[in-house]
């Protein structure tokens, strides 16, 4: 453990550092320990040396999909520096993304080469490195369409899974949990009309700016049980602007809990269970969370 700590020094480790800032929900208790990776093989070094040590970890992406519980974790969250937030050009439709580059450049950029994939990823806040972790999109298209590699840290060692080793679905991909993004290699597959292809993503820009809040939080938080909505669910169970403490199930849209001032993990997590019991309850149907609570359980 001595040695765990002194590579923590070394890496300019801050201690007791509140996590409510690196989430758009705008709640959370402290870590532990933080540390910002500029590179890969200091990432490699403290991976390993948590490994060895058993030392729990969690990797900070934009924070746009994770909920801090207000307990303190006590472990290290690790956040990959600016120097992963990149798009090289590989050739006219191939590029290297690094996982801290923002999801919204990679879909500006997609859109511009004609990807129709891209459409699904309009709106989806966050880093690439949590899109290709969750398979981010809807049903116009996913990150997973265009990957032909990941590239990241498994067990202190840097391995890349190609596209004959992925498997992606809704809101999953079959990369080890333990597994920290670095990079992708994408391959865009433009369709003939570029032009209509813009006029359509703006007019679904327009129609998200009406029908999503504005306000603090996690986006859609509960996965849709397909064929149904979770959305819709929600709100038929009368629950569209009820709140426990300051977390509100949206007004604008059921499937967002939103931040309405100071609302604390606990309220966020007390209000997601009394949906699902009462989703369950009225409709038999149950609803996963979409996104990580880290700290404690549900």
């Amino acid at each position: 453990m001595f040695a765990l700590k002194q590579l923590l020094y070394k890496l300019n480790t801050q201690e007791n550092i509140s996590l409510a800032p690196f989430s758009s929900m705008k709640v959370g208790g402290k870590a532990k320990f933080f540390v910002v990776i500029n590179n890969s093989i200091n990432l490699c070094e403290l991976d390993k040396a948590l490994g060895e040590h058993d030392y729990k970890k969690h990797i900070l992406s934009g924070g746009s999909n994770t909920l801090f519980s207000d307990q303190e974790f006590l472990g290290v969250v690790i956040k990959l520096a600016n120097t992963f937030d990149y798009i090289k050009q590989i050739n006219n439709l191939e590029f290297e993304v690094g996982a801290s580059t923002s999801y919204a450049k990679l879909t500006k950029l997609f859109l511009s080469l004609g990807d129709a994939s891209a459409l699904g990823w309009l709106g989806t806040p966050g880093l690439v490195g949590g899109a290709l972790r969750m398979n981010a999109g809807s049903p116009l298209g996913v990150i997973g369409d265009v990957v032909e590699s990941i590239t990241g840290i498994l067990d202190g060692q840097e391995i890349t899974f190609y596209k004959k080793d992925l498997v992606y679905s809704y809101r999953f991909t079959n990369l080890p949990q333990n597994f920290i993004i670095t990079k992708a290699h994408l391959k865009a597959s433009p369709i003939a009309n570029k032009e209509s292809l813009l006029v359509k993503a703006l007019e679904l820009k327009q129609k998200r700016l009406l029908t999503q809040p504005r306000n603090s939080s996690l986006g859609s938080f509960f996965k849709n049980p397909l064929p149904l909505f979770a959305g819709k669910l929600i709100e038929n169970v009368g629950l569209k602007g009820f709140s426990i403490g300051d977390a509100q199930v949206s007004p604008i849209h059921a499937n967002f809990i939103i931040n309405t001032n100071k609302a604390t993990a606990s309220d966020v997590i007390l209000l997601a269970n009394t949906i699902k019991t009462k989703v369950y309850n009225e409709f038999n149907s149950i609803l996963e969370p979409e996104i990580k609570l880290i700290g404690q359980d549900w």
